[in-house]
């Protein structure tokens, strides 16, 4: 396409804003099979190996990046057209829509919720590249924020992370190294690694921004936050988990997952290093 443009004329590059790049996480299957509809699996049951399956399709979206940037040079090499990451989220088979009819409609549990937390942290850090990650559907769709029918209403757990990612926009990006030995478990019969943990940094003024997602099933993390060449006057927390991995809100329960501000006792502060226990799922 943008060969094409170039025959014309060099200036019709910078007519274009953005390039519009899908990913949806979908094939749960562990290669079994390619089909579209027989890849699929439930939104709301679903074991350990499922979870990690739907991060790691996920996480496929940092390559998509960076392959279609390269790719983009080519021909823009001041890279004036950024990417719009315009859809992106899980792909379940239907089943578990609130709203009879909705085919489209997903109820989102903890497992969706960390999803978008570990996409949003590769967003953060490409600024250059990334000009717009928008969830594609707001409401009573895939990856939705917010689920309603007639007089009914909920926030989703997405909704919830959404919201502690807030601080984010508008800060400069900031380097951010994580280091934490890998998940590993069973992936039918063959041995399967996932990162341990991750996320992604901001600072805007004086404040730093830090989201952290843990994608243990089970498993805490005892961590230290170094920034060097900083030091912490005070710190707040906020997190999102839950003692069972298919949490989600319905109209009956519109709370059962939801973010929690924690307190800072036992947490240790000195200055540019600061001692945390990341529980499961994720924090800010």
């Amino acid at each position: 396409m943008f060969e094409a443009l170039t025959r014309k004329s060099k200036d019709q590059i910078n007519s274009i804003y953005g390039f519009a790049l899908h990913h949806y996480a979908w094939n749960l299957s562990r290669g079994k099979t390619p089909g579209w509809d027989q890849g699929k699996r439930d939104a709301l049951e679903f074991g350990s190996v499922d979870w990690y399956e739907l991060l790691r399709e996920g996480q496929k979206i940092e390559d998509l990046i960076s392959s279609h940037w390269t790719v983009l040079g080519e021909t823009d090499i001041q890279h004036h057209v950024k990417l719009v990451v315009d859809e992106w989220g899980p792909w379940y088979k239907p089943g578990s829509e609130q709203t009879p009819g909705d085919v489209l409609e997903q109820t989102p549990t903890l497992r969706d919720a960390v999803f978008s937390a570990m996409t949003l942290d590769i967003f953060n850090p490409n600024p250059e590249k990334v000009a717009m990650a928008n969830c594609a559907q707001l409401i009573n769709c895939l990856n939705s924020l917010y689920l309603a029918h007639e007089d009914k209403f909920l926030v989703t757990p997405v909704a919830h992370v959404f919201e502690m990612y807030v601080p984010h926009p508008g800060g400069n990006a900031i380097r951010t190294i994580f280091t934490a030995p890998p998940i590993e478990y069973d992936r039918d019969g063959k041995p399967g690694r996932f990162r341990g943990l991750n996320g992604s940094a901001s600072l805007r003024g004086k404040s730093l921004v830090l989201t952290v997602v843990n994608p243990s099933v089970s498993e805490s993390r005892e961590t230290e936050i170094i920034a060097p060449e900083a030091k912490a006057k005070s710190n707040s927390v906020t997190v999102l988990t839950d003692s069972d991995i298919h949490a989600c809100n319905t109209f009956a329960q519109r709370d059962s997952a939801s973010a929690q501000n924690r307190s800072e006792d036992g947490r240790t502060n000195t200055g540019a290093q600061l001692s945390a226990s990341i529980c499961q799922h994720l924090g800010n």
